[in-house]
């Protein structure tokens, strides 16, 4: 079987249209409003310039933030843009909502990411998993290509119905996601349990009543930092401060698609009003959870004991980064295959296969 041509082409790579070198910024006293919404500047709407195009902006206009090509751009943190400039820029194409590669006739396996994030997380797991699945990968309401739309409960659900309804053949898929994304998917398999094939839960076993106040603090961090500071400061935060080589080639690709921070107080509110054991307990299908050991796992023998028919696997020493951390994501994607098998949607599987390095799954980041 033939792997797709639309193979990960968006995501892997720097933008075509990128500009040759950093733009000259127009002078602050050129304009007293900003360029793109005449609104006029004063002490609490200050000046902000756009490091895509140099434009003046108002800081509503002027609000994405980017880690941009260092060939292009002297910075080694996220840099502010505008929206139109942070489209271009980014590495995801915002021409579509997903990303298809992978085997065109083999089982389809539906990837839904994490709170803050989006589908170019999933950049790794896409080009190891290609070899056994047709991967598809979404944005969610609210990050990456959707970061327009609205964030809840029912439009995330809509964006997975939509992949699977519109973009799978079969109308079914093995639907996994990590973090809030396997919060989503949850609920998806309890609505929809028709277009699953089976479940895969990742990270997402910590949304007891005990861990609000951790999501709490975590809203009070992001509204008070500024978004340069929680692209980049938060970013290493999620590696707990590390300085290991092949996290922060991640964190440096990531910065490079962009994070989505300013939609966590509606993530907040979606975790602490559903009730997820519920769902969960309505999927009748077979569902495979995956925790890092090292992760917060406060809600995991209740779910496992919600599901009708689970397993679960720990990676030893793991933590919330298994999905692209080098020294975890094969044990994860051990977990997935195995677990496919079981499913009867692949046959027997070597544990050695698909487990490249790092760098050549990511590229040359200096772009």
């Amino acid at each position: 079987m033939e792997p797709e041509e639309d193979h990960l082409e968006s995501v892997g790579g720097p933008p075509s249209d990128l500009p040759k070198s950093a733009p000259e910024w127009v002078p602050d006293k050129s304009s007293s409003s900003c360029m793109l919404c005449s609104t006029n500047f004063s002490l609490t709407n200050r000046r902000h310039h756009c490091r895509g195009c140099g434009k003046l902006l108002c800081k509503k206009c002027c609000s994405r933030f980017l880690l941009l090509p260092r060939e292009i751009y002297p910075h080694d943190d996220p840099q502010r843009l505008c929206t139109d400039c942070y489209k271009k820029i980014s590495i995801i194409s915002f021409e579509k909502k997903l990303e298809a590669g992978g085997i065109a006739e083999g089982p389809t396996l539906l990837l839904i990411h994490d709170a803050c994030y989006n589908r170019a997380a999933w950049h790794i797991q896409m080009d190891i998993l290609s070899k056994q699945f047709r991967v598809i990968a979404l944005d969610l309401p609210g990050h990456g290509s959707r970061l327009d739309e609205d964030l809840t409960l029912k439009s995330a659900l809509e964006a997975v119905q939509d992949a699977i309804t519109n973009h799978v053949p079969e109308k079914k898929a093995l639907v996994m996601g990590m973090g809030f994304g396997g919060y989503v998917a949850m609920v998806y398999a309890g609505q929809y349990p028709e277009h699953c094939t089976g479940l895969i839960l990742c990270g997402a076993a910590f949304n007891s009543p005990g861990e609000q106040t951790f999501y709490d603090m975590r809203t009070a961090l992001y509204k008070m930092l500024p978004g340069q500071a929680l692209s980049g400061v938060m970013s290493s935060m999620e590696v707990d401060g590390t300085k290991e080589p092949n996290l922060m080639v991640s964190l440096r690709y990531l910065m490079r698609a962009g994070f989505h921070y300013d939609q966590w107080p509606k993530v907040q509110k979606i975790l602490k009003t559903t009730d997820f054991v519920m769902h969960l307990r309505s999927y009748d299908g077979k569902v495979l959870f995956v925790n890092g050991e090292r992760d917060k796992r406060s809600d995991e023998k209740a779910l496992l004991a919600s599901a009708n028919d689970s397993v679960l696997q720990v990676i030893l020493g793991g933590d919330h980064l298994m999905y692209w951390d080098e020294k975890q994501y094969p044990e994860l994607h051990k977990f997935v295959v195995q677990f496919a098998t079981t499913l009867d949607l692949l046959p027997s599987f070597d544990d050695h296969e698909g487990t490249e390095s790092l760098e050549s799954l990511l590229g040359d980041l200096s772009v």
